[in-house]
């Protein structure tokens, strides 16, 4: 208990650099309101870009996904169309 007593006047002690900055108190409150909204704007800035990135990556996804479905497709519809034709050659008309 006594420990956190000595810790605690520690720090209430007044130093000249403690007084100067209290001098312009208002000046210190106004910058650090400053700081701390351009930190807000910062993070709300990141995780825009981050959730943009992840949208985009889903998107290029989803098309790259349709896009090999449309081409196996194709390739079936080929595939099939070829041996349609195939057999029909051989086929006679009576």
């Amino acid at each position: 208990m006594k420990n956190r007593v000595n810790i605690k006047l520690r720090r209430d002690l007044l130093s000249p650099e403690r007084i100067h900055r209290h001098k312009n108190y208002s000046n210190v409150l106004r910058q650090f309101e400053r700081k701390k909204r351009f930190d807000r704007a910062m993070r709300l800035f990141v995780y825009s870009l981050v959730i943009a990135v992840i949208v985009l990556f889903l998107v290029l996804g989803a098309v790259w996904v349709y896009v090999r479905m449309e081409k196996e497709r194709n390739e079936k519809k080929n595939n099939q169309s070829a041996w349609i034709t195939k057999s029909s050659d051989h086929f006679e008309w009576s």
